[in-house]
This record gives C-alpha cells, structure tokens and sequence, in this order.
C-alpha cells in the first residue's frame, strides 16, 4: 500500500525513516510557502482565521495534496505496468 511505502530506501540496516506521503505532504508544504505575491494572496485568502495562521487547515491541505499525489502515482504504475 502506498502509505506504507518509504520516502527512503533501507540502507544498511538503518530505519526507513519518514513514509512516502509525509514527503510528499512536506513538499506540498514547502509549494504552498513559496514567497511570490500569487502564493502569498492566496494563502491569506485561504489560511488567515480571525487575525491567525490556521495551521491546521495549512497541515490537513498539504496530506490531501500528498493523498492525491499517491493515488496519481498508483494510477500511473498500473497504466505502466499494462503497457509493459
């Protein structure tokens, strides 16, 4: 499953580390604070709750932009894999 997949590879020995879609949802993290004036109108427009940043909207939108980069990613190899 998807969610279960690492961002890392092992290497010797070591623990994988963060999953797949934390990496994804940190990404999607760092797209969302990109400093240009679109980025930053929107994300006022979107995250600004009666005078505070809410992050926890900010957090959930980054892991349902990660959620549907995993599902695209899945579509993508299983149209690889019929194709051969």
């Amino acid at each position: 499953m998807a969610n279960e997949q690492y961002a890392f590879p092992l290497l010797y020995g070591c623990q994988h580390g963060m999953t797949l879609r934390d990496w994804f949802a940190g990404q999607a993290l760092v797209g969302l604070s990109a400093d240009n004036a679109n980025a930053a109108a929107i994300h006022f427009a979107l995250y600004k709750k009666h005078g505070e940043w809410d992050f926890e909207t900010v957090a959930k939108d980054c892991y349902a932009l990660a959620d549907a980069m995993l599902v695209a990613r899945e579509r993508k190899n299983a149209e690889e894999d019929e194709n051969g």
